[in-house]
Order: structure tokens, then sequence, then C-alpha cells
């Protein structure tokens, strides 16, 4: 163990690692479900009961409350003499969190079991207990503990003979198998070197602070959102009254079953769809229900009517707005917040957004991104990669003509507009057939029908207003694609008929795509960057309809029914590429990550706080703000070598606050 441990810190130029564990306070109506990290670990009953921690190498010591101070005071010394330190937990974004919210301490480098799990063992459970047997199936010995129930309700573990020797002996448990897990996935080597450093970047953004919360632009936007309420249900209130229709709260915009009353007041049929679940007709009143969106546009007149409903049911601003207000409030980081992410969390690598403030989807301009400002001296820098995923499908399928297209700067969407419209389309001038030809370029790429197309538009997607297309125009914009799209066609069809159906045998070894980038295996498909897209339990499996018998793969996505069965879920041609399209272009996003980062940190010039989609966003000093957003432009427009011939190009801007 000491030898790996010492290739793990050299690694990381670290001169000691320290891998531990919490014991905390939990009881009733006081747990982790159904609490953000922030909500539990600064809530007046928390408790860190016992902490277990071993240095290295070296066996795990047990300290009790009194004892984790002084710890914590020895630790923070040691970086203050100049000494790197890491941290190593399973699930380090929690353990993490409690050492920097309640004991002021930060580390040089972290790591974690919880997410090298995440990553390796896709849509499988990732916890310590599952992770062990995972990895030591035959050892007993290395299982995890089930003491943890004996403590609930218990503040103080001496207080109950003995309880503290057994969750002591709980604890020591956890950290040797948190440890032994780290050293087994560094000597089997199937951890991509850059994924270490993602990890890092991701858990210092959970847990360290990131942006300054501006909490009076955040204060405005319920204002504003209540205003706009009072606007609309006063100007729908005032155009009923003038058909004659009196008494209108703004309840009736709010209750399905009011609003469906309205409707049939205005004269109109009440729009029903089938659900899925119960099979029953049931009124289709959903801001994106098709047969809604088709509602109002066959009666434009009632726009008011509409609107109310709308920003009525709609409270996603306003309660996006207090959660990033009570989380900064709530923490002890002088009025900074993290920025809270979830690696791997998707199939595909991507990441999410964490902790209940969804950082992934602030509106761009919104007062949401304005609030998150720079520290005093900085600059928030972001470089986006354009259209990543279209020139990635382009690339892969080699869609040579299009691919070109988008190398000499041309517009894909607009190209797309013109061939469903059939007549030349621009940005500046054009911008709703653009937004169409967008929709359909990076939809229809993935093998979707003409109907999820329709139900598409009509959802609104991409900031755009939800419309109804009729039938054939969807049609025409499938064939379009088609038409315009070849190889990326025919890769649907080899996906589909070959390499999902190899992937069935355990004896597969096959590779796909330009310069053969994605090897083929049993049940995987192994990206270039080492990850890997992973479908347990793949087969092939006969269904009966009533047009006759199909033949569908499915594979096991981690999804369970009430009664803890399988749910399996279809694998086609359409969505594999879907899922090595989308895989490829966050390794390409995620190697700029790491190398803008290695860039900063060797400047000392600031740090990367994450990635947001495509955007890779950094904190950087004002002086240093121009000349690493140009180094950022440079990286970003440099290809990773296993598709060193796809067109790269990236935007963005700086600013003192989250402006892009």
């Amino acid at each position: 163990m000491k030898e790996t441990i010492d290739a793990i810190k050299a690694a990381f130029n670290l001169d000691t690692l320290y891998c531990l564990d919490f014991e905390t306070f939990y009881g009733k109506g006081y747990t982790l479900k159904g609490r953000t990290y922030a909500e539990y670990i600064m809530d007046d009953r928390f408790r860190a009961q016992m902490l277990g921690f071993a240095a290295d190498d070296q066996p795990v010591t047990i300290l009790d409350p009194q004892e984790i101070e002084d710890w914590a005071n020895e630790v923070r010394g040691l970086r203050e003499e100049g000494m790197r330190v890491g941290l190593l937990c399973q699930n380090t974004h929690f353990d993490g969190a409690i050492l920097r919210w309640r004991y002021g301490l930060e580390f040089d480098f972290y790591l974690d079991t919880m997410l090298v799990s995440r990553l390796r063992y896709i849509n499988r459970s990732a916890s310590l207990a599952a992770h062990a047997e995972r990895v030591w199936p035959d050892d007993e010995s290395l299982r995890k503990g089930h003491e943890l129930a004996s403590a609930m309700g218990i503040e103080d573990l001496m207080s109950e003979p003995g309880l503290w020797e057994s969750m002591s002996g709980y604890c020591e448990q956890d950290v040797n198998l948190t440890r032994r897990l780290l050293v087994h996935h560094w000597q089997e080597g199937r951890v991509p070197e850059m994924e270490w450093a993602l990890m890092h970047i991701t858990l210092r953004g959970n847990i360290e602070p990131q942006f300054l919360i501006n909490t009076r632009l955040l204060g405005e936007v319920g204002q504003d959102q209540q205003a706009l309420k009072l606007r609309v249900v006063d100007e729908a209130q005032s155009y009923l009254a003038s058909l004659g229709i009196e008494g209108i709260g703004a309840d009736a915009f709010a209750s399905n079953q009011k609003y469906a009353a309205l409707i049939k007041r205005l004269g109109l049929r009440v729009p029903y769809k089938l659900d899925k679940k119960d099979f029953q007709m049931k009124p289709a009143l959903g801001k994106s229900d098709p047969e809604y969106v088709k509602f109002q546009q066959a009666n434009p007149v009632h726009l008011t009517v509409y609107e109310a409903r709308k920003e009525v049911k709609s409270t996603i601003a306003a309660s996006r707005a207090k959660r990033l207000l009570d989380t900064a409030g709530r923490l002890p980081l002088d009025g900074y917040m993290p920025f809270p992410l979830n690696y791997h969390k998707a199939h595909t690598g991507r990441w999410s957004g964490s902790e209940a403030c969804n950082v992934q989807n602030l509106p761009r301009g919104s007062k949401h991104r304005l609030s998150l400002e720079a520290p005093p001296g900085y600059q928030v820098v972001v470089r986006d990669l354009s259209n990543i995923e279209l020139r990635m499908n382009l690339w892969f399928c080699e869609q040579d003509d299009l691919l070109e297209e988008v190398g000499r700067g041309g517009d894909l969407y607009c190209a797309m507009g013109e061939a469903i419209y059939g007549y030349p389309v621009n940005k500046k001038e054009n911008p709703d057939e653009r937004q169409v030809g967008k929709v359909a370029a990076l939809g229809l790429g993935f093998q979707m029908g003409w109907a999820t197309f329709q139900a598409t538009m009509a959802g609104g997607p991409m900031g755009m207003p939800p419309t109804f297309f009729p039938d054939s125009f969807c049609r025409q914009t499938k064939s379009a694609y088609d038409q315009l799209h070849p190889m990326i066609k025919n890769m649907w069809h080899f996906l589909g008929s070959v390499v999902i159906p190899a992937m069935t045998d355990e004896l597969c070894d096959m590779e796909v795509g330009r310069h053969g980038c994605i090897k083929v295996r049993y049940q995987r498909l192994i990206l270039p960057s080492g990850r890997e897209l992973q479908y347990p339990g793949l087969h092939c499996q006969m269904v009966e309809h009533a047009r006759g018998v199909d033949y569908e793969y499915r594979y096991d996505d981690g999804t369970r029914d009430r009664f803890q069965k399988v749910v399996w879920k279809k694998l086609y041609g359409g969505a594999c590429l879907e899922n090595a399209i989308q895989a490829l272009a966050r390794d390409v996003v995620a190697e700029h990550m790491v190398k803008t980062e290695h860039l900063l940190q060797a400047n000392g010039t600031g740090w990367v706080v994450g990635s947001v989609h495509d955007e890779i966003l950094s904190i950087v000093r004002d002086d240093a703000a121009q000349a690493e957003y140009d180094a950022m432009g440079t990286i970003m427009a440099t290809p990773p070598a296993w598709c060193f011939d796809i067109p790269l190009a990236s935007e963005g801007g700086f600013d003192t606050c989250y402006s892009k």
C-alpha cells in the first residue's frame, strides 16, 4: 500500500494524504434525506461525534469531538508551513464540506471513491457497501458494517455502554475500505488521468467559496416575478370583463379545474390528452402539452388569458433565487457560496446541478447569473465551445461536406432552416427559421422521428416559444434532415444493425467512428479518453405487436420499478449515437477544462470553477483576465489528439460577474 500511496502523492504533488470519515448525529426529523448538505451541516442540531482518519499508509486514528478541533489546527498548521495536503473520503463533498464550513479547513487536492465508482460503474450504486462488494466479491472481511443504526438519535456516543467502541470499529472500517478502494483503482489503472483532475475541480467547487452573491439582485427576482404575475392577471381580468366574464381571480389561472371551467366559459373545447400511466383522457393544460399548444395557436385571440396562466403557474425563477439566497446566507463563507455540481452524473459523463441550486440551468442574462460575482480583484472568465455536439456528430459520422462548411465559418443552423423552408435563411433576418433549423439539426441528428420533433417544438425548446407545427411540416423537416445528412443516417443503421448486436457477444472486438476512435466491446463502448459507455445486461428481446414481431435491444440503465425490478431501456442506433457523441463532446470540454486549470495554477492567476454544458468558467485576476481569456481561446481551438482534424471554435467574455 505504501508504494501506491506514495505514487498517488507524487502524481498530485502532495506531502500528505488524509483519508477520513466523519460520524455525525442524526435522528428522527433530522437526517440527510430531503436536505441539502448546507441545510444539514449548518443546522443547530449538527454534531460531529467522531472522526476517523489515517495519514498516508498509517493506521486509522479515532478522534472524539474535542480532539477533532486540535487535529484541524494541526492540519491548518501544515498548510501554513507550505505543505501540500490532500483529502480522500467516500463522499468528499460531504466530509470536505464539514471540514470547510465547520472547521475552516481547505485542501490542496480532493479525491473521492464515490466519484470513482460513479465513473467506473455507471448507473450502479456508488455507496461504499456496494463498491466494496463489487471490487472484492469473495472477501467477507472487506464489508461495510451495520453499527450506524444503533447510534440513531444519540448525541453523545459515550453515553451508551459499548456504543463508542462499536462505532469506532465501524468508522475505522469505513476509512480502511475507502483507502483500499483508492489503492485498488489506482493500481488497476482504468481511471483516466484527466478524470482525477476533474473530480478535484468539481469537489473544490462544491466545497470552497467560489462566487460572491449579490443578494440585492437576487432579492429583486421574486419581486419582479410577483409584479409580472399581478400585471398579466390584471390584463387577463380586464380582457375577460370586456367579454362579460366577471369575478375571475388569480386562482382560476393556477387551478387546472378552474382554468378548464374558464376555457368552457370562453365557448371553447378543453384540449385533452391520454395519460400513459392509467390510460385515461385528462385535460392537456401543461405549457408543453402539444394539444394545449395547438389549442392556443388555433385560438390566438385569447392570448392574454394564456399569458396569465403561464405566469401564475411559473414559480421556478423565484424559487431558484430563494434557494441561492438561502444557501449563501446559511454558509459561513462571508457572503460567498460554492458552485455545486455533480460529477459524472449522466450516463455520458456530463455534470448536473447539485444542492437543489441547479446552477447548470441559470438563464443567460438573468439576475440569477448576474448575481454570481467574482471576488474583489478578479473577473469571471467564460468560454463556450461552439456547437460542439453538432461538430462532433459530423466528424464522427464522416459527413465531410458539412464539416468543411462549419470549418469555413458556415452556419449549419441556417442551412438546415433553408432546407426546411425552401428559401435563404440568415441569422439576422430569419431568427425564427434559424432556431427551427437549430432544433432540427441537433435533435434529428439522433434519429428523432417527426412526431417527437413536433412534440419538442410544442414544448418550447432552447428558449423558443411553444409552437405546434402540423404533421406535414414535421414530416417535411425530417425528410430535409435525412437528405442533407446521409452519412449520419447511415451511422444510425450501422450502429443499430451491426454495433449493438455485436455488443451482446462476449468476444466482441471492433472499432467504430472516424479513425476507429471508439472501441466496441462486450456491453460497452470504450472512448478515446479511456472512459466507457456501459450497457449492462444488453440483450435482444422479441416484442410482439399487432403488426407482427420486432426485435429490440435493451439494457439495464439502473431504473427500477416500485417492486425493485429492472426497467429495461431500449437501445437503438440513434440512441447509441447520441450517447457516443455527447460523451465524446464532454471529453473535449473536459480536456480543455483540465488544461485551463493547469495554466491558471502554473501562472498563479486563478482557477477553474466548473463546466456549464459546453462552457468553462474560471475566476481570474483582473490584471490577467484578457491574457488568460485569450489563452483559453487557444486551448479551446486545439482538439485532442484523437480528433485532431475536427474544427473547433469558442466564444465568451469576462466580467466582474457571470454575465455570459
